[in-house]
């Protein structure tokens, strides 16, 4: 009675997880997800969504070199009472009396020097740009690093759902060894119910595991803009770039390295800020030019002229100097110039924070390279340990509890190399985001 209740209850499990995994699913390749998420994430599209902003404003309308030209229309009614005294001494009056006046011009207005604010605009605003372009280049690398990341934790947690199996299935081979020795009379149901136990045990780690891939696949669907229970399959092959030198990420990192790239830029625009602001010292040279139309009706009998009709151009220009503004500019010209020291600061502050990151990112991938080479020695021994214990176990050297301390310390081998491997792809990654060079592979 109780080898039929083990039996089914290994069928039925085994029915379980075969439904899990044997049930369709699409292939997911890190190239789409990534692809995907840069299409579909609402993060990006925001970011890109900026750099269009900083890309129109960027124009040469908003630099100040064109004129500007207004042109503009009036109707104007008038209704009053009115008394004339001619020089006979006669008197005429008038109410309600209405005279009409429309008037019509178009001027044109050129700033041809303000101080060079007009140059210091335009390099601003192309800065502007430059760091709304680094910025969405930033976030992009960002997105990429954390889907790659999110990518290799699935592969991870597959691959240990998949050592859990293979656990599972020792565990079932122990429990046929000893239905066959109850079978001959030699075995006894201790042995039984002990493999029973253990294949349990596996059995609840497996569940586990399942579920936290479920959970970073959910994870995945989310950053990609999908829906979250969309199931699907990885490749579980993880690439483990062993050939970084530390001094060329350094230098990549200065040169590439968005954030620092901001920083840099930063400076720049500083300094095109205190520009500006010396830019009010000097005088202001403007030309003009307009065309004017007026034509008014009078009242009958009050006016030598029924109408009067006017038009005529005019032009010129205008220099204008400021000579005295309350001392206005002088205390803000001096904080423009703190700021050109603050955002030298900044920048430094920066590249010293990003070196010390680098460093101890460069530090952990290469002790996880040491890991995954030791780790690798490892498993192969408590594989040959694994098949050395079943044989005796099948001999009846060793029992049970022998058997099943050696399958863990074999368990514990994998995990911890699959540990390894995802740590020192996740120090790769880092690297690579520090220093400006994360692409997919």
């Amino acid at each position: 009675m109780l080898s039929v209740m083990l039996r089914n209850s290994f069928l039925t499990f085994f029915m379980i997880i075969s439904s899990l995994s044997s049930s369709a699913q699409d292939l997911l390749t890190l190239e789409e997800a990534v692809r995907v998420a840069l299409e579909n994430n609402y993060s990006i599209q925001i970011v890109r969504n900026n750099q269009r902003i900083a890309y129109n404003n960027n124009s040469f309308g908003n630099y100040g070199f064109l004129p500007s030209v207004d042109a503009g229309i009036s109707d104007q009614e008038n209704r009053n009472s009115q008394e004339t005294v001619r020089s006979d001494g006669t008197v005429r009056e008038g109410d309600g009396l209405k005279s009409d006046n429309l008037s019509a011009d178009i001027r044109l207005n050129w700033t041809i020097f303000d101080g060079f604010r007009m140059f210091v605009t335009r390099d601003r605003l192309a800065q502007e740009e430059s760091v709304a372009q680094l910025e969405t280049a930033a976030a992009v690398a960002n997105l990429v690093a954390i889907v790659t990341s999110v990518y290799y934790g699935i592969v991870q947690q597959e691959k240990l759902a998949e050592v859990t199996r293979q656990s599972m299935e020792l565990s079932r081979r122990r429990k046929q060894i000893s239905d066959d020795k109850i079978r001959i009379g030699s075995g006894s149901r201790l042995m039984l119910l002990q493999s029973q136990v253990d294949f349990n045990a596996d059995s609840a780690v497996l569940i586990k595991r399942l579920v936290d891939s479920e959970k970073a696949k959910a994870q995945l669907n989310r950053l990609i803009n999908r829906d979250i229970r969309t199931d699907f399959s990885v490749v579980d092959d993880v690439v483990i770039d062993n050939q970084i030198g530390y001094d060329q990420l350094l230098t990549l990192m200065k040169a590439q390295n968005p954030n620092l790239q901001v920083a840099q830029i930063n400076r720049k625009i500083a300094d095109l800020e205190v520009k500006g602001f010396k830019s009010q010292y000097y005088p202001q040279l403007d030309v003009f030019a307009a065309y004017e139309y007026s034509k008014t009706n009078f009242p009958a009998g009050f006016s030598f002229n029924q109408n009067s009709t006017r038009n005529g151009s005019l032009f010129g220009f205008r220099v204008s100097w400021n000579l005295f503004n309350g001392t206005y500019i002088s205390p803000i010209l001096q904080s423009a110039k703190i700021q050109v020291v603050t955002s030298e600061l900044q920048y430094k502050d920066n590249e010293q924070l990003l070196s010390g990151e680098l460093y101890e990112a460069f530090k952990d991938y290469e002790a996880n390279l040491k890991l995954v080479r030791l780790e690798t020695n490892n498993l192969e021994l408590a594989k040959e340990n694994v098949r050395i214990a079943l044989e005796q176990y099948q001999l009846g050297v060793i029992n049970d509890i022998d058997l099943r301390a050696i399958q863990l310390k074999q368990v514990e081998s994998e995990t911890n190399l699959l540990v390894s491997q995802f740590l020192a792809k996740q120090s790769e990654i880092q690297l690579k985001l520090i220093s400006g060079t994360l692409t997919v592979n």
